[in-house]
């Protein structure tokens, strides 16, 4: 068998409902290039495992997997799982969710051996609410990119709008292990991937529904359309800790800076909305794991609240310089007309109006 030019790869775990439809998404591909399939599951209870199995007899050569002995959560398993393929092409896949166009892959490596210069391409994603069936969403919505097709890290500092299954990567890890650059305990692990690749070519965003998205009770980000809390608290911190790994990365161009600073100081406002109402400790978590954090985030909250306050009195002497305006220019008004006034009444007492007066009389017209 050549060597593969492209890892489609799938992380699973109790994915026994889903994991058929993903695979055979995959295996329907119609490609002119070899490749390689490789699932890594997380010692599932359910029979994901024995449906890998069967598979991997069926297909040896084209299937590797990688078979958790122990239960070591989702990003030691991701990990494990990027780590293996030294392909050029890698594509990532979660096991519950699937493709729907046969050619996605060819198309998606014709781009890129075309376009030297990116370093990954992406497209958009229907998604799928299992409580909710009549809904058709895309993401991202394609009419964001009506007039753009090319994207950078800067871009995506701004706003994670690649979804995992969509994106394929001139893989930079072929010749070095992602682990030693990837930091630990972060979410979401993708979007550090997105942003590691971004910074070796441009994004290439091809318009073309190719892949399904499924949001059902399993998936790890349910809650976030349903109980948006519950995600703050259960992923929280690593959220927090993913914002610091970039002010690391990127905090030395200031316009970055100041683009994850301010995603840094909304999240903490959010932790403490989050423990008020539930009696949580996320932003205590925060206070204790990044001190220098918290106090820019105090000094921060000062000074805006300083701004206010000098804000509100700008905007208070304002007001007293427009009630005051308002007084002179009716005391000038009022002074004016006085003045018109003492005119009329000399001009009409003046020998010159008598005159006049005579003569209106000796013509036989009546005083106006």
């Amino acid at each position: 068998m050549k060597k593969p030019l492209l890892s489609v790869c799938i992380i699973t775990y109790n994915h026994a409902r889903y994991i058929e439809e993903a695979i055979d998404s995959i295996l329907a591909q119609k490609v002119d290039f070899p490749w390689q399939l490789i699932i890594a599951d997380d010692c599932s209870t359910d029979s994901t495992r024995e449906i890998l199995q069967a598979y991997k007899k069926k297909y040896p050569d084209l299937i590797h997997l990688i078979l958790q002995k122990q239960n070591v959560g989702p990003e030691r398993n991701w990990l494990d799982l990027i780590a293996y393929p030294k392909t050029k092409y890698l594509l990532y896949a979660e096991g519950d969710d699937y493709l729907i166009d046969p050619t996605k892959l060819q198309r998606q490596v014709d781009f890129l051996e075309t376009h030297k210069d990116f370093s990954m391409c992406f497209h958009p994603v229907q998604v799928l609410y299992e409580d909710k069936p009549k809904i058709h969403e895309l993401f991202p919505d394609p009419k964001q990119f009506a007039n753009k097709r090319t994207f950078g890290v800067d871009d995506l500092l701004a706003h994670n709008f690649i979804q995992t299954n969509s994106v394929m990567y001139r893989w930079q890890f072929s010749r070095k292990n992602v682990k030693d650059v990837f930091p630990k305990n972060i979410i979401p692990g993708d979007w550090f991937l997105h942003l590691l690749h971004a910074e070796a070519g441009k994004i290439g965003f091809m318009n073309r529904v190719m892949a399904v998205y499924r949001r059902h009770p399993g998936g790890i980000w349910w809650e976030s359309s349903h109980n948006v809390d519950v995600i703050w608290k259960k992923y929280g911190l690593p959220h927090l800790r993913f914002f610091v790994e970039l002010l690391k990365r990127y905090g030395n161009v200031p316009k970055r800076a100041s683009m994850i600073h301010a995603a840094i100081y909304t999240m903490l406002d959010t932790f403490i909305s989050v423990d008020a109402k539930h009696d949580s400790h996320i932003f205590l978590q925060s206070t204790e794991e990044f001190p220098a954090i918290i106090t820019a985030y105090a000094i921060q909250k000062r000074d805006s609240e300083d701004k206010d306050q000098i804000s509100l009195q700008k905007q208070q002497q304002a007001i007293e310089e427009l009630r005051r305006a308002k007084q002179s220019a009716e005391w000038h008004y009022e002074a004016l007309l006085a003045q018109k006034q003492q005119q009329l009444e000399a001009i009409r007492g003046s020998k010159v109006w008598r005159l006049r007066n005579r003569l209106v009389k000796l013509l036989g017209r009546t005083k106006t």
